[in-house]
């Protein structure tokens, strides 16, 4: 290489710094396709024993929580191949994931009494997504 010796330390730089970002989200991705499909087999597993309970409150909230952790894995495996595509915005009723997303996480220590339907266009799996994960971190903080 030819030129003065900063642009080629610089340039010499840059090329280590570009290996190691390569290697870094080649990494990353390996790992989240792995981790993607070492959750698939107990979510299988799960949702066979689920279909063979009675149905009840307790038994459909569980697997629609089943299927909702079946859709992140395979989100994840999409985006570990390249292929993920962004969540489509859709008009929800807001009350009613909310409500969901409190049964969900205790339905004894809150409620939910929406004075309207509250419709919105959100992304709606990304959304309950956010949202559970902050309740379950308020709700852990409080014991």
């Amino acid at each position: 290489m030819a030129g003065p010796s900063e642009v080629r330390e610089t340039t010499q730089a840059f090329n280590r710094m570009k290996g190691r970002l390569t290697r870094f989200v080649n990494e990353r991705t390996h790992m989240l396709a792995a981790l993607g499909h070492n959750l698939r087999s107990p979510l299988t597993a799960m949702r066979l024993r689920i279909e063979m309970l009675d149905e009840t409150d307790g038994s459909i909230r569980l697997k629609a929580l089943v299927e909702e952790l079946q859709s992140m894995v395979e989100a994840t495996l999409e985006f570990a191949r390249g292929v993920a595509k962004a969540e489509p915005a859709a008009t929800v009723g807001l009350a009613e994931l909310l409500g969901d997303l409190v049964g969900d996480v205790d339905e004894h220590r809150a409620t939910l009494a929406p004075a309207q339907a509250l419709p919105a266009t959100i992304r709606p799996q990304a959304l309950n997504r956010a949202l559970r994960n902050l309740t379950t971190m308020r709700c852990a903080m409080a014991v």
